[in-house]
């Protein structure tokens, strides 16, 4: 369980040597996120990040440029940039995303 939250925490810092470490030993500690959904969540910035976890908790892009303090234009252009990042073309994919990152 240690291992899995470390992970979660390295992941959200962008900590790649820590989290090389934690995906050396997925099975000791219990996780079964593949690493390309890592590596690919981790070429977010910052910015991006905060804009998927709000986006994929359901908020539509107006919501989201409200509680992020940005225009709905800003929220839908990090949106196209996540979406390519990713590989990915919806919110439904982009959710699966982060919970594949955070179990």
């Amino acid at each position: 369980m240690r291992l899995h939250t470390a992970h979660g925490r390295f992941s959200a810092l962008r900590a790649t040597p820590f989290l090389q470490r934690c995906d050396a030993r997925p099975a000791a500690g219990g996780l079964t996120a593949p690493p390309q959904a890592t590596s690919r969540l981790l070429t977010l910035t910052e910015r991006e990040l905060s804009v998927a976890y709000v986006v994929a908790g359901g908020r539509t892009n107006q919501e989201a440029a409200a509680e992020l303090y940005v225009s709905q234009k800003t929220v839908e252009y990090h949106l196209s940039h996540i979406y390519a990042k990713l590989g990915i073309s919806s919110r439904r994919q982009l959710g699966q995303a982060l919970r594949a990152l955070e179990s």
